[in-house]
């Protein structure tokens, strides 16, 4: 199932650190929606990467406008320790008592070549452990270097920003647990072996994700998503539905209620790139709800300081 990552990526959320880049790609994951005052959504990935972190100007000046921030989850820190346990099987139950043979076999192989083995993860829940081996590669920068939604909690919360978020940590952890056992497995063991034969490509499914954001192409990002189509439609379907599109009601539902209850204010949405966009994306929802949007590039940057009130927070 290629771009497994690209999936548990757009829910993935990480614990907060430290550090930040500067340049940025041309084109943006950015929309400003409303106006008189404008907000904002920003489409991220949860990735702590150089270059995702090296944020363009044009997103620095909507964000240093901003009132207040939203992120998917609350990421202040006791929020995100209230998750390791809900990514834990119950009881006495670990994943040599769920996973066929072979997977389990495999999946101790491949960690194994970084370093680790299943008796490490056993603990985990199906779904966890896939998360876990498709950023397996960062889990040590993860120690040093925050994701980009992290970054923004932490600069927003320096500057004194009103903090949110548009979901609970605990409702992405249901979102996770209502996928059928048998679909987890299933999506696990494409995911290590879509890992597995990108290493013999030459290039992970990550770095072709993030050269994709780093594009600022909706098109491209989709079309590595939706391949998982290709292979199981059935299974790429009941996974996307509960995973993005359900999502993406709750999310726009959110946003239009702050919208609603601050008019005056400057929102800042930081979402996963995969939510924003699309068919069934959070932005078309907010069109539909009557909402003005408008997709912003690196070249839009006057365009946005003649729209936006005193800025809130410092430059």
């Amino acid at each position: 199932m290629r771009r497994f990552a690209a999936l548990i990526l757009s829910f993935l959320l990480v614990l907060p650190a430290l550090g930040h880049g500067y340049h940025g790609t041309e084109k943006p994951f950015l929309w400003m929606i409303g106006e008189d005052p404008p907000s904002f959504v920003y489409g991220t990935i949860h990735l702590p990467d150089e270059r995702v972190l090296a944020l363009p100007e044009v997103v620095m000046e909507a964000f240093d406008a901003a009132d207040a921030l939203y992120t998917e989850i609350p990421m202040d820190m006791a929020s995100q320790m209230a998750i390791a346990p809900l990514v834990l099987l119950e009881g006495d139950q670990t994943l040599a008592d769920i996973l066929p043979e072979p997977l389990y076999a495999r999946c101790d192989s491949f960690l194994q070549t970084r370093g680790m083995q299943m008796a490490m993860v056993g603990k985990m829940k199906v779904w966890a452990l896939a998360a876990q081996i498709g950023l397996i590669d960062y889990l040590e920068k993860l120690q040093t270097t925050p994701a980009l939604d992290s970054w923004l909690y932490l600069t927003a919360t320096d500057r004194g920003k009103e903090l949110g978020a548009l979901e609970t940590a605990t409702y992405q952890v249901e979102v996770m647990d209502s996928i059928a056992l048998e679909d987890q497995i299933a999506l696990l063991a494409d995911g290590l072996k879509d890992i597995i034969e990108g290493e013999a490509e030459g290039i992970s499914p990550l770095e072709e994700l993030i050269l994709a954001y780093l594009a600022g192409d909706a098109d491209d990002l989709f079309e590595l998503m939706y391949a998982t189509l290709e292979e199981d439609p059935a299974l790429g379907e009941r996974f996307l539905e509960a995973l993005l599109y359900e999502r993406n009601r709750g999310m726009a539902e959110a946003i239009l209620l702050e919208l609603e209850e601050d008019p005056d204010k400057v929102h800042f949405f930081a979402v996963g790139a995969a939510h924003a966009p699309g068919e069934k994306g959070v932005l078309p929802l907010l069109e539909e709800a009557g909402v003005k949007v408008r997709r912003l590039d690196a070249g839009d940057l006057e365009f946005v300081r003649e729209r936006l009130p005193e800025v809130a927070g410092s430059r």
